[in-house]
């Protein structure tokens, strides 16, 4: 009997490929930069499919996909994944790897923490164009400033440690956190954002992107803020309303010198916390163990595990636990 295959459709760490291709138990093959018309005409001989954010799992590929019982997003957000609408419908089971990146996150998110606090960018762009002008360079300590981190899941929580060694307050806000978790990560814990708003110095961003989170900074929340606060967002792009934080620049940049002064206290970087090989062999690894692909499925460990029982797929739901 042939073992499973697995495509691998974006590129993850070997060590990562290498482990879903020990002993065996998987036929594991490597194909990245393929196109969605690519997908569909080799997607029909594959048990399982590994993505990262490059490659979108659309509703064709999935309909197409006669074989496929798992797609692992080596990763925590699914959204480039078609899963209610028709991963659940043929009973294929998403599965992503939510601590994967976890530390990684966490370090670039204090990492940009620190860089907007002390305008490191700035001074570097400053003195690569052979200038340097100290008084336009003037940062703050995080020592008894406070931090307001909404979200403390996984990289929120580990954010906190950070921001705590370094002798910060924290507040958190998130429905989900009990008093006694927050206390155990000793946080403050507010019943309402606006709280948070108004009392942090920093704020950074850790929920995944809803209908109920996007825009969860919006214009009348900006307003809130205090003045000068700094806002970190290494989630995704639209839990804040990007117009909005434009019309706050034009507002602030109604003189030459607070232009000046909005754009040293900003720093834009593309998203690349996994950027490193531990990141992405704990990504790779993790998104879905080797089995995944083989004789039994553990539902705890997916996103939509009610995909076994209300799929059209008879050959997934033998794998679910009960």
């Amino acid at each position: 009997m042939n073992p499973p295959k697995v495509l691998i459709a974006d590129s993850i760490s070997q060590r990562g490929v290498d482990e879903l291709s020990r002993d065996g138990a998987l036929e594991v093959s490597a194909k990245t930069g393929l196109s969605e018309t690519d997908l569909v005409k080799i997607i029909p001989d594959f048990s399982a499919i590994v993505v990262r954010s490059q490659t979108k799992v659309t509703g064709a590929i999935l309909n197409a996909a006669t074989r496929l019982r798992v797609v692992g997003r080596a990763g925590v957000g699914v959204d480039n994944v078609d899963v209610s609408d028709t991963a659940t419908r043929r009973g294929v089971i998403v599965m992503n790897a939510p601590g994967g990146n976890t530390i990684s996150t966490a370090e670039h998110a204090f990492s940009l923490l620190l860089c907007v606090a002390r305008k490191i960018p700035a001074a570097d762009a400053m003195i690569h164009g052979g200038s340097w002008n100290r008084k336009n360079l003037e940062g703050v300590e995080l020592y008894n400033k406070t931090l307001g981190i909404i979200g403390m899941g996984r990289i929120g929580s580990e954010l906190s440690r950070r921001a705590i060694a370094f002798g910060m307050r924290v507040l958190a806000f998130d429905p989900y956190l009990s008093a006694s978790r927050a206390r155990s990560l000793q946080v403050e814990l507010v019943e309402e954002i606006d709280e948070l708003l108004a009392a942090a110095d920093f704020i950074s961003l850790h929920t995944p992107l809803t209908a109920e989170t996007r825009h969860i900074l919006n214009a009348e929340r900006l307003a809130k803020t205090k003045r000068g606060v700094r806002i970190i967002n290494c989630a995704r792009g639209g839990l804040i309303d990007e117009q909005a934080i434009g019309r706050c620049y034009i507002e602030w940049s109604r003189r030459r010198r607070r232009a000046r002064r909005f754009r040293n206290r900003t720093v834009a970087s593309r998203f690349a916390a996994a950027k490193n090989p531990q990141s992405r062999f704990d990504a790779a690894s993790r998104c879905f163990d080797r089995r995944s692909a083989g004789k039994r499925w553990n539902r705890n460990r997916a996103v939509d595990s009610g995909g076994l029982a209300r799929g059209d797929n008879p050959q997934c739901r033998q794998y679910a636990d009960a």
